[in-house]
């Protein structure tokens, strides 16, 4: 029997709310991206960076992308996802 190897990725999150408080909007996404522990999360000026693995990251997107998306405002949210080798 053979280990399979942990898949790792890198997302690349940007959240645009169509609010004038958009950018309480957004300080609020990424705190609740931090409150995974077994995820990396590294925000920059455009875009926050989440580094884990697989299924970690993709547990947390379903469910903050959701609630992300279900606010009063119109939200566009744009992911980009990258694998490690």
């Amino acid at each position: 029997m053979y280990l399979q190897k942990i898949m790792q990725i890198i997302v690349e999150i940007s959240l645009y709310p169509f609010t004038k408080d958009y950018d309480t909007t957004i300080l609020n996404f990424v705190q609740k991206l931090r409150d995974y522990k077994d995820i990396d999360v590294t925000p920059s000026e455009t875009a926050t960076v989440v580094r884990g693995e697989y299924n970690a990251v993709f547990a947390m997107l379903e469910q903050e992308c959701k609630a992300a998306l279900s606010g009063n405002a119109r939200t566009a949210l744009v992911i980009k996802i990258l694998n490690t080798l």
